[in-house]
């Protein structure tokens, strides 16, 4: 589930999806529907959006299998790796919801 885990990415580092389609040479529209899930991102975009949040492609990466949860995880080293990205993720999804309501609150 990449849309989910860029969505709160760009929302933990406070920008709104035009902001982030600046920052990314792309549409806002195109950002919504990279989110949304109906567009998959290509390895470039993956790469800019990495740059844009100073983190690796690989965490997006991993962050995305951590959301769509429908990967086998075997082995204690990978399930660890599941665990933790859970939870970074859970942290994420809390620091949205105090993120949302500035977002909003800067629109109106």
């Amino acid at each position: 589930m990449f849309g989910q885990a860029l969505r709160l990415l760009r929302r933990h580092q406070g920008l709104n999806q035009s902001a982030l389609a600046t920052k990314l040479g792309v549409s806002r529209s195109y950002v919504s529907e990279l989110e949304g899930g109906n567009r998959t991102p290509s390895l470039d975009l993956l790469s800019r959006y990495a740059n844009a949040f100073d983190v690796p492609v690989s965490s997006l990466v991993f962050f995305a299998e951590a959301l769509d949860d429908r990967r086998n995880v075997s082995g204690h080293l990978d399930r660890a790796k599941g665990v933790i990205a859970k939870k970074i993720i859970a942290l994420l999804m809390l620091l949205d919801v105090d993120g949302e309501e500035e977002l909003e609150g800067e629109q109106n």
